[in-house]
């Protein structure tokens, strides 16, 4: 391995390999305070860091809205829960006794920021959800749930080369709000009489055609906060009117797609070839929160789905959900890829409203096991599913709701 020297400066750098010394510019590859805060690391955390800034141009920085500890940006295609769990001992990060039987789980402090940005910190104590806000921070919460798939992409040998040789698609992790859109009698808790939105992205969508996902998407630059961006997303893609203040953020997701990486790059092209189709394509953190329609524009609680992003969706009961959940947990942990609508759900049907532009398409019902299993699952040809983001999500919300009543 190359022995490297010390810092010399804030602008240079000198490496010492096979007696030579040289000294390399940073200052064109870091902010003033980024430099600020790599000062203040460890020697032993300097190395890493140092090699990542130096590939990693001003303006990138700028535009990187997932941190680790306030220092380091979360970057596309490297994984945020490794770059979490490795950097502190087992005995301090609260893993929590939940477990699932699909994905990882850990607990993290999450702290929004003015500038749009959000900051990971495992978390080091169990306790319950709480949030508090200071100077130039939107909010900040303790012990949220943060989950990504066991076999999540980013551990793969191929997305670890496309990192090696610089072949991401971005330089960083996107973030993005999704929500849990919650219509429920007036009864004194309305838990059992609960129905929640869950949309059908359409066939043609770049990622996750064809999967139920709860409805969101990315976090624009002018959005004022996670809960704004999600505000406008869902009125967009559903014509739901929700507060802002009514959000609550329920927790993460490290999503990835494709969920798994075609065998399309060998080592032996893998150095030199820059094509990059059969790698990660979108790479984002995702914040789920709840919310409830308006109760002051009641009037306009009827769906009115966006048909470039939507192409129906589904509210669904307590019931709907809980079956959802143990024939999805049954069809994972049997290993099954295929299964047969109606064997798992018992010819159950759920209402699937089309959008409110296509005229031609009146309100349907499907099988409910569409929902079932973990996306890309296929049912009689077709892939169907529910998201594994949503699925971990939708767990989550459960189990809050059983903590609270």
């Amino acid at each position: 391995m190359e022995n490297d020297s010390k810092i010399e400066g804030p602008n240079t750098k000198a490496i010492q390999s096979n007696g030579q010394v040289k000294k390399q510019s940073i200052g064109l590859h870091a902010t003033s305070s980024f430099r600020k805060k790599y000062w203040a690391l460890t020697p032993a955390s300097k190395p890493f860091l140092y090699k990542m800034m130096m590939k990693t141009p001003i303006a990138s920085l700028a535009a990187a809205k997932v941190w680790v500890r306030s220092s380091t940006p979360c970057v596309f295609g490297r994984s945020i829960y490794e770059n979490l769990r490795i950097g502190n001992s087992d005995q301090s990060i609260v893993s929590s006794n939940l477990s699932s039987y699909h994905c990882d789980r850990m607990l993290v402090d999450f702290v929004e920021k003015e500038d749009g940005s959000v900051i990971l910190t495992p978390s080091t104590d169990e306790g319950h959800k709480t949030i508090s806000t200071s100077t130039k921070e939107i909010a900040k919460y303790r012990n949220i749930p943060l989950g990504r798939a066991m076999d999540c992409p980013t551990l793969t040998q191929q997305a670890i080369d496309d990192d090696k040789h610089d072949r991401r698609r971005r330089p960083f992790v996107s973030l993005a709000v999704v929500g849990m859109v919650v219509e429920n009698d007036d009864s004194n808790d309305g838990t059992d009489n609960l129905s929640l939105l869950c949309t059908r992205r359409p066939s043609y969508m770049r990622s996750f055609p064809g999967a139920f996902v709860f409805p969101g998407g990315n976090v624009d630059a002018d959005d004022e906060s996670l809960e704004h961006a999600l505000t406008r997303e869902i009125f967009e893609e559903t014509g739901l009117h929700v507060a802002e203040d009514s959000w609550k953020l329920e927790c993460l997701w490290e999503s990835i797609f494709p969920t798994q990486l075609p065998t399309l790059v060998t080592p032996e092209n893998n150095s030199t070839n820059n094509n990059i189709d059969g790698g990660i394509k979108a790479h984002h953190l995702v914040c789920y929160f709840s919310g409830r329609p308006d109760k002051k524009r009641k009037k306009d609680i009827s769906l009115k789905l966006c048909e470039e992003e939507v192409d129906g969706a589904v509210w669904m009961s307590r019931q709907n959900i809980q079956d959802i959940l143990t024939s999805t947990k049954r069809i994972t942990m049997s290993n099954r890829e295929t299964i047969a609508p109606d064997e798992e759900m018992r010819g159950q049907q759920i209402t699937l409203h089309a959008p409110n532009s296509n005229t031609t398409i009146p309100n349907s019902s499907i099988p409910l096991s569409d929902l079932t299993g973990i996306y890309p699952r296929l049912n009689n040809g077709r892939f169907c599913g529910i998201a594994q983001g949503s699925l971990f999500a939708l767990e989550e919300f459960i189990r809050n709701i059983s903590m609270r009543i």
